[in-house]
């Protein structure tokens, strides 16, 4: 599960930047359960959704 939820997490930082931010945290969460996640695409995912939540929130201001 956690190697799905990283890319959909990656993914969706890019289309919709706070849902791939909350789901990055989610994925970073399970992945020091499950040696198979791909926690460095999760750890991309929060900086990249954070970077454009933050650059959306300028837009809006």
């Amino acid at each position: 599960m956690g190697k799905g939820l990283s890319i959909t997490a990656f993914i969706f930082a890019f289309l919709f930047p706070l849902l791939g931010l909350i789901l990055g945290i989610i994925a970073v969460s399970k992945a020091k359960s499950d040696p198979d996640a791909l926690r460095g695409l999760a750890i991309a995912a929060i900086v990249i959704g954070a970077l454009g939540s933050l650059y959306v929130l300028s837009l809006l201001l």
